[in-house]
């Protein structure tokens, strides 16, 4: 895959923080939180606009479900579901929310809580359908999450404080643990293969890419040869690409199976600080200056 062109939308002022970037696997909605309120546009850059209770909130995470009929939002103490075809909104008290993952048929989402470490998975009309915990010692972290490739598995990696965890489950099995280097912190945790992959980083402008089997097994896969950290990390299932962001504010396309560099940009002079990609080859991209930038991909 190759870049074809980048779109830029500006969403705030030059200052304001553009956090936690959402899109539709159509590409035809996408968003993020601007200094950590919701906004979201449709492709032609309109806005669409969100019922004005969402906005009394300060939001820590959004999720778009892949048909892009809800947006997920999450506070340090509340979950609320928009539903955008009626602007209806669902919400429930819950603990503080970090991250959150749809399952690809968006009838179930994912929320990773900071405290007590756990998962808890709720359907779109924000009813709580379960909880599990992921059992670490201190349980206060911050937990990233991605299913596996085929949705049967669920990933959680913890970022901080160390020492740093990954962790597996499946309505099958109890959930596994696995303690990560020490000094290490992951920062992306996409499907791949049969598993999960991420970049595993020492905040010393070095990382390493390593794949992790459902039973956790490491399988470390060939880095790629450039010293720059890697900041944000994003892939559909069954794509042959991989998106990468840097701290140098460069998009890479990676082949998502040799993860050698296909193409580049430099869309900022700032670190990349999320990126959400979609079935149909675009990668929505945010940073620190107010914008956003959507990038289109070709064969």
């Amino acid at each position: 895959m190759q870049i074809a062109r980048t779109y830029s939308f500006t969403l705030g002022s030059p200052d304001a923080e553009i956090s936690s970037t959402t899109v539709s696997e159509d590409g035809e909605l996408f968003g993020a939180l601007v200094d950590g309120s919701p906004m979201l546009l449709d492709f032609n850059g309109r806005k669409i606009e969100l019922p004005a209770k969402v906005h009394a909130d300060h939001y820590e995470a959004t999720a778009l479900s892949p048909k892009g009929r809800y947006l997920a939002l999450g506070t340090a103490a509340r979950l609320s579901i928009v539903v955008l075809s009626s602007g209806e909104v669902h919400t429930a008290a819950t603990d503080a929310i970090h991250h959150l993952v749809w399952d690809v048929k968006g009838e179930k989402l994912v929320v990773g809580h900071q405290k007590p470490s756990q998962l808890s998975f709720w359907n779109p009309e924000a009813r709580c359908t379960g909880r599990f915990s992921l059992r670490v010692p201190r349980s206060q972290r911050n937990w990233i999450i991605s299913f596996s490739a085929d949705g049967e598995y669920i990933f959680a990696a913890s970022a901080f404080p160390p020492p740093n965890w990954l962790c597996t489950s499946s309505t099958e099995q109890a959930t596994s643990r696995l303690r990560l280097p020490m000094g290490k912190f992951m920062h992306g945790l996409i499907p791949w293969r049969d598993g999960v992959l991420g970049i595993l980083s020492d905040h010393t402008a070095s990382f390493e890419l390593v794949a992790y089997t459902p039973d956790l097994t490491p399988q470390p896969v060939q880095p790629v040869p450039l010293k720059t950290d890697v900041t944000a990390l994003s892939a559909c299932p069954g794509k042959r690409w991989v998106a990468a962001g840097t701290v140098d504010g460069e998009l890479w396309i990676l082949d998502a199976e040799t993860l050698s560099i296909d193409d580049r940009i430099l869309l900022w002079h700032t670190p990349i600080r999320t990126l959400s990609a979609c079935a149909a080859d675009y990668v929505v991209v945010g940073a620190s200056d107010g914008q956003l930038k959507v990038v289109e991909l070709f064969e």
